[in-house]
């Protein structure tokens, strides 16, 4: 099952992400979540992460998620330069 945070929620929700690239998203996490196969699209561990945090490229934009049991936890989608910066501001 696929879970998205309060914070996606509202991105959404304040359109700070073109609405294009979020239907991209989550096309693509409903996609991970049937098939169980991250090499499907441009996925890559983030480094310290011990494994469990991956990034997902698409164009200038990045979603931030952490593969648990059976789950996806989609932490963060936002610009390229700024995805990072707010993950860190998460830990």
């Amino acid at each position: 099952m696929v879970h998205y945070s309060d914070s996606i929620l509202k991105t959404i929700k304040k359109d700070a992400v073109p609405r294009n690239i979020i239907d991209r998203f989550m096309n693509a996490f409903a996609s991970i979540d049937l098939t169980r196969d991250l090499s499907l699209f441009d996925i890559k561990p983030i480094k310290d992460s011990e494994g469990l945090v991956y990034r997902m490229r698409k164009g200038n934009y990045r979603a931030i998620f952490r593969l648990e049991d059976n789950d996806i936890y989609v932490l963060i989608i936002g610009k390229r330069d700024e995805v990072y910066k707010l993950w860190e501001q998460q830990q």
